[in-house]
């Protein structure tokens, strides 16, 4: 198993299991078991439809399943069964052909959205790409169910960029037809797509006559459709491509890194900002922006308490937090401070908040990184609770910022490092330009040369993409635990919810005609599955401590996922105390595992019968 920063490392944080933050990551990992096994249903059940010959249902209920993959995190990244499917589904429904010849330098792009918001990063990436780039583009939204937002539309008109919407082209087999049109009249096609939408995965499935493809990946730390087709993965962070390489098991040389696009922010004058705001002119005012789940309270401390704590170090100072609405733990902060903190809700136009600010204060335990770009183009330096360590890596987006971001690892020493930051302007205007120089660095000037190395490795490798052949780690890091408890405790979902949401996409006699029938036959899925019989896996693995890890975190990913319900690791008899002590080893490092032990005869298939899953 590849250590690469991720896949041990990576695994814990001090911050993140201090107190009771341990048993609340213990709980996480429970629930993630159960979410495992949740999608698991799911998942068996787009196999089902595609063995009882219903190929149409079994694309749908690939599309349910990878939304309730992301929608409930279980550590799962990959689903190769769900890619193959989809492979195999794209290339009987949307066949590929010859088309024009594949261009050393594409000249036009195809830029795929599943749906464009007013807010949110990924709308804007889009945006920004094509004020950027030079070559001719179109935007595909496959699945837009309300206005395209104006910004976006704006854009495009300013830019020739005509908007095709794939909503009224029928079933998910029609709209994969559509797209697979559009991107054959294109050199380059670019995926920023939702994680459970198919139609991409559909659409580009045959590699015949396909142009280079590129998903932007938006979400590194979620299960994605859409890797099976996908020549190049393009993460925001060096962080997500080694995600995505120990998590998804990416071929190093499929991974590249396109650093967001920096928005241009037309700040109006600090003076006028703080009077609409009903600021004073001269206190110190501290802002956060953040979308609601980032912030949430769930482990200690809150981020009310950094709030608080900021709060009593500055006397006069306001804190704004831009995203949440009012909630328990903003009551109570307000309580003890007044209205010096202000939750202000969602607010579209940020700029009059970036003018007033004097201190950025990073949102806990996630950060934003598009909200940290915005950031950089006010000047404002960043304070923010952490400890620098690896195990915050993937929650926190000040990985590039240097001098410009101070951390501390209490609530305590964030405040003082507010108070003195606030006491030196110097210094405030030192770490803002740190910012904003490292912004220009790979979001700014520097952004074009990202996006030509991915464009040159896309082109050389047109038509190669394929289902990785193994996922390298299967450990739940301690971040995942976390972004299981902000989103289950904030997002709202069910799987109910996300069945009706889904089902017109199913042949219309297996659509349920309401909500209450949805949810049904969710109950009804879950109980079936959990009713099938299991299999054993029987595992020989090399007398490696690399092998012995890989192969136990392969046997935990199967038990979560209710494949199967034993495991049998098989040692040769003449290694047998060697054996036992990397097994143990590995145990220790890694967490229980409940292994029955084998000899090993001859061979693998003396000790495995024949309904077991052989692990090779």
């Amino acid at each position: 198993m590849p250590d690469d920063g991720v896949t041990s490392g990576m695994q814990r944080s001090s911050l993140l299991r201090a107190g009771t933050n341990e048993q609340a990551l213990d709980r996480a990992r429970v629930g993630m078991a159960r979410n495992a096994t949740l999608f698991a249903a799911f998942e068996a059940e787009a196999m089902r439809m595609h063995a009882a010959g219903d190929e149409l249902a079994s694309a749908a209920w690939a599309q349910i399943a990878f939304h309730i993959g992301w929608a409930f995190p279980s550590g799962t990244f990959m689903s190769p069964r769900l890619e193959r499917l989809l492979l195999e589904l794209g290339r009987r429904h949307v066949p590929g052909g010859e088309t024009q010849a594949a261009s050393a330098a594409p000249a036009s792009v195809l830029h795929v959205m599943t749906e464009a918001y007013p807010s949110g990063g990924h709308t804007r990436m889009v945006e920004r790409w094509i004020e950027r780039d030079q070559r001719t583009a179109t935007i595909a939204l496959t699945a837009q169910t309300a206005e395209v937002p104006t910004v976006l539309t704006e854009t495009a008109a300013a830019n020739d960029v005509p908007i095709v919407s794939l909503e009224q082209d029928g079933d998910l087999f029609a709209r994969a037809r559509r797209l697979r049109q559009l991107a054959c009249a294109h050199d380059l096609v670019v995926l920023h797509t939702h994680m459970h939408d198919v139609v991409p995965a559909l659409a580009l499935a045959d590699p015949v006559g396909r142009p280079a493809t590129v998903m932007f990946e938006h979400a590194s730390h979620m299960i994605s459709a859409g890797i099976g087709v996908s020549d190049v993965v393009a993460c925001m962070r060096p962080i997500d491509a080694r995600v995505s390489r120990s998590r998804r098991g990416l071929d190093s040389e499929r991974v590249c890194v396109l650093p967001l696009l920096e928005g241009r922010r037309h700040l109006p004058p600090r003076a006028l900002a703080r009077a609409e705001l009903g600021l004073p002119a001269d206190a110190p005012v501290f802002l956060t922006i953040a979308a609601a789940w980032k912030i949430h309270a769930v482990i200690a401390p809150t981020f009310g308490d950094i709030s608080s704590a900021v709060m009593d170090a500055v006397p006069g100072a306001y804190h704004l937090v831009a995203g949440p609405q009012m909630s328990p733990q903003w009551r109570r902060v307000i309580e003890d401070h007044g209205d010096r903190v202000r939750v202000l809700g969602g607010v579209l136009e940020i700029e009059p908040l970036l003018s007033a600010a004097d201190v950025y204060l990073d949102a806990w335990p996630v950060s934003g990184s598009t909200t940290i770009l915005d950031v950089a183009a006010a000047q404002l330096p960043i304070i923010a609770f952490g400890d620098g360590s690896a195990g915050l890596a993937m929650v926190k987006a000040l990985e590039p910022l240097g001098s410009g971001a101070i951390e501390a690892s209490t609530t305590a020493a964030v405040g003082q490092l507010a108070a003195a930051l606030m006491a030196d302007p110097a210094r405030r205007r030192a770490m803002g330009q740190a910012v904003t120089d490292a912004r220009q660095r790979d979001h700014g000037r520097g952004w074009n040369r990202h996006l030509e190395a991915v464009v040159e490795r896309a082109v050389e490798l047109r038509g190669t993409a394929r289902v990785p052949e193994a996922i390298h780690d299967t450990l739940v890091a301690d971040w995942e635990s976390v972004i299981h408890l902000q989103l289950g405790d904030s997002a709202g979902y069910t799987a109910q919810s996300l069945m009706w949401l889904h089902a017109r996409l199913l042949p219309a006699p297996l659509q349920p005609p309401n909500a209450v029938a949805a949810a049904v036959q969710v109950e009804r899925l879950v109980a079936e599955h959990a009713a099938r019989p299991r299999r054993r896996a029987v595992a020989a693995p090399a007398l490696t401590s690399t092998a012995v890890r890989q192969t136990l975190a392969q046997l935990r990913g199967l038990l979560a996922a209710g494949e199967i319900d034993a495991c049998i690791v098989a040692l040769p008899p003449d290694r047998l105390d060697e054996g036992l002590e990397l097994l143990q080893a590995a145990i220790d490092t890694d967490g229980d595992l409940a292994i029955d032990l084998d000899v090993l005869p001859a061979s693998l298939s003396d000790v495995a019968r024949c309904e077991d899953l052989v692990l090779t």
